[in-house]
């Protein structure tokens, strides 16, 4: 169908194109190399739950134009709900980018400095690849947003719409940069969150598939407390948790010595990297919460009504190197008025595959991570007059571990038969130190008892056809089964404590 599909996509429309694209994926991918073809892109994000890509978005493609001579050109690529999308060379969405418009296929040394032989996608739709002028006071203007992109001045509107803590004041008051920080479910967040990725040396007629990453941070702080009222409390309207110490915003103040905005990269459109330099400004009071509600949290499934968490927020990345200066600082207010707070643990732990594939747990300064997400689990306690709050141990997870608008933030734990056969294959194999990351997805480690302590979050069902139960070879671990039980194929209950599920158990 391939050579037929080439004729119809000449003629049709916008609409009619990406349905037919759509209706017959698997030929779109093969099309023949006809310069005379659409542009049509496919696009998918970690993360984004979204099976259909990034369906209904508006994002910017950036390629070399042949009409300039190969220099990078952005132009708007507009998606349908089945999340294929095509690129208009004109306002009024008449006429399609093809592919003798881009210029590929060259050899490196003959394009023009700054251009490549690829193709790019992202979600700056209001940062198109222009020409710089480098006079212009304007440091939207003065830079070309490929090599070097900068975000500007946030409105006057803009800083009434900041989510301060009353009496805290924007910073820095002298620049007024644009925030780079916000809610996933907010409409900010589809700019700052930034997801980018390129495509080097393009096929001309084929499907452009863009596997897109996200650049920026995700942080969310999850509460829950021993204290019967302060359960209630934390479930009740008028709580605001805040942040201290941190950087929303991309921009930095000059360098000391130099010009205004000099040698400043917020972002690199060429290569999806971050360059900023500079002296870094903090904001005091960026409230993740005000005067509002948190969110139950889900556990297998379900709320239970013991943690509640904020949004999830998106974050610049950023690394708080210890003793360097102050970190970050949460505080969280409830309804009642009482006032918790401290700072933010000063290390993380997360999983990283190396240059041979390999896992590795690596362990580092206070880090808002690119791509990741940090859960930070906070414990409050009314026990003393000073109120304090115990961070426990921080959850670090890539974005493609399914983070979405609506992440329930579910706790470690067994869901499921094959949680219950990898945990005690994994845990027969004796390695039990606190450092084993794969045992972190079933279990918390306990450092006052030097033990692991594992949940069953659901009852479990045993698949017909197996006839063991898969046994712990030894008892140094605590397990706590909620009210849950694991039975055989006909529903006959084979397990519900420790000793059930210990071989060569006295009990």
């Amino acid at each position: 169908m391939g050579g037929k599909l080439n004729i119809i996509l000449k003629k049709l429309p916008f609409a009619a194109i990406l349905l037919l694209s759509a209706a017959c994926k698997d030929d779109a991918a093969m099309l023949s190399a006809d310069n005379d073809e659409p542009v049509v892109i496919r696009a998918t994000a970690d993360g984004d739950g979204m099976n259909n890509g990034l369906a209904g978005r508006e994002l910017l493609f950036t390629y070399p134009s042949k009409a300039e001579g190969g220099k990078m050109k952005s132009l708007v690529c507009t998606f349908n709900e089945e999340g294929y999308g095509v690129v208009y060379t004109d306002e009024e969405k008449t006429k399609l980018l093809r592919w003798d418009e881009i210029d590929t296929g060259r050899d490196a040394a003959a394009y023009p400095e700054g251009a490549l032989d690829a193709v790019y996608l992202d979600n700056l739709v209001n940062y198109p690849v222009q020409t710089p002028d480098p006079s212009s006071e304007d440091i939207l203007k003065k830079y070309d947003n490929f090599q070097a992109m900068r975000f500007g001045y946030r409105s006057s509107e803009e800083d009434k719409e900041l989510p301060l803590l009353d009496g805290a004041n924007p910073r820095p008051s002298d620049y007024n940069y644009k925030w780079m920080a916000a809610p996933v479910k907010s409409e900010k967040a589809k700019e700052a969150d930034i997801i980018w990725n390129r495509i080097s040396k393009p096929e001309k007629g084929k499907l452009l598939e863009f596997k897109l990453e996200h650049k920026m941070s995700a942080v969310s702080f999850r509460f829950y407390s021993e204290d019967e009222d302060m359960v209630t409390a934390l479930q009740g309207d008028g709580i605001t948790v805040y942040l201290d110490y941190v950087r929303p915003w991309l921009e930095t103040k000059g360098v000391i010595g130099e010009q205004k905005d000099a040698k400043i990269i917020p972002f690199k459109r060429a290569d999806g990297t971050f360059g900023v330099k500079g002296y870094l400004e903090i904001q005091h009071g960026l409230c993740l919460v005000k005067e509002g509600r948190l969110e139950p949290v889900e556990t297998a499934g379900k709320a239970d009504g013991k943690y509640h968490s904020t949004p999830v927020w998106i974050f610049p990345p950023n690394q708080y190197a210890a003793g360097s200066s102050p970190g970050p600082e949460m505080t969280i207010i409830l309804g009642n008025g009482h006032k918790y707070g401290g700072m933010l643990p000063q290390q993380i732990k997360y999983c990283k595959v190396d240059e041979e594939g390999k896992e590795v747990w690596i362990e580092e300064s206070l880090n808002f991570k690119a791509g990741y997400h940090l859960t930070f689990n906070v414990k409050l306690s009314s026990a003393t007059a000073a109120r304090p709050v115990l961070f426990e141990k921080v959850e670090v997870a890539d974005w493609s571990k399914g983070l979405t608008e609506t992440s329930s933030l579910s706790e470690s734990g067994i869901n499921s038969w094959e949680d219950y056969v990898l945990l005690v294959e994994l845990y027969n194999k004796g390695e039990h130190s606190e450092d084993n990351y794969r045992l972190m997805k079933y279990g918390v480690y306990n450092e006052d008892t030097g033990r692991w302590k594992f949940d069953l979050w659901r009852n479990i069902t045993m698949p017909a056809g197996e006839v063991e139960l898969p046994k712990f070879d030894t008892d140094d671990f605590e397990i706590e089964f909620n009210g849950y039980t694991i039975a055989d194929s006909q529903g006959n209950v084979i397990a519900g404590t420790k000793e059930s599920i210990v071989r060569n158990s006295k009990s």
